[in-house]
């Protein structure tokens, strides 16, 4: 073990002897397992290697978690929540305009997109999200479904109102944040690649929209 690796574990284990709340302490344990289940994917992962992250003995960890798909889907709920709320878009008396939908929808997309942690707990709901069935239907009722619907809201008041222009686009608002959604697949087969592109892809998203959506005059 070297120095480094010596002082972490010190650490580790320092912080996890001490007492906290059951709050802090269950956050403890899943900011250990993201760091656990983003190195080694779930199936590699085990609970001695969380306990270890954690500074914490396997009884700590079972004090709090039943077993490893338990952690796993609490850490995709904990996370997907905290991320997902720098995405949301407000609803409120704003004319939709072409503009308010690259500003409000869009350009947050990309914005979340570029953050590494993101990326990492998106690649786990891809790779292993299906592990765990509750959580698929929690993704699904909870946060995508709620999104998409609350997109087709704010598309169709900028159709009813003239400010944006109907067509293939407003009948199927998903295809509107789409390639930003690529974008994020990029950015989880190359990273680097896609972060250089990341100005070059917004603007051109962005251009789409406007010519897809700006109204005739």
């Amino acid at each position: 073990m070297t120095n480094k690796q010596s002082s972490k574990t010190i650490a580790a284990t320092a912080a996890g002897r001490r007492r906290l709340s059951p709050e802090l302490r269950i956050q403890q344990i899943l900011d250990a397992a993201f760091v656990v289940f983003a190195e080694k994917g779930f199936v590699s992962a085990r609970m001695d290697d969380i306990a270890a992250a954690a500074g914490l003995s396997k009884g700590g960890i079972y004090n709090h978690f039943r077993s490893k798909e338990q952690i796993f889907e609490e850490l995709l709920k904990h996370r997907l929540n905290q991320y997902g709320a720098g995405v949301e878009f407000p609803d409120d008396d704003r004319p939709v305009t072409v503009e308010r939908i690259i500003t409000d929808v869009v350009e947050p997309l990309y914005a979340s997109f570029s953050n590494p942690d993101v990326i990492r707990i998106l690649r786990l709901v891809l790779v292993d999200g299906n592990r765990v069935p509750e959580f698929v239907r929690y993704w699904h009722s909870l946060i995508s479904q709620p999104y998409q619907q609350r997109l087709q809201i704010l598309v169709q008041k900028g159709v009813v109102a003239g400010t944006l222009r109907n067509g293939s686009l407003t009948d199927s608002p998903a295809l509107i944040v789409s390639p930003a959604l690529v974008f994020m697949f990029d950015t989880m087969v190359d990273s680097d690649n896609a972060r250089r592109q990341l100005e070059s892809r917004r603007q051109a998203h962005a251009r789409m929209l406007r010519e897809m959506l700006t109204p005739p005059v």
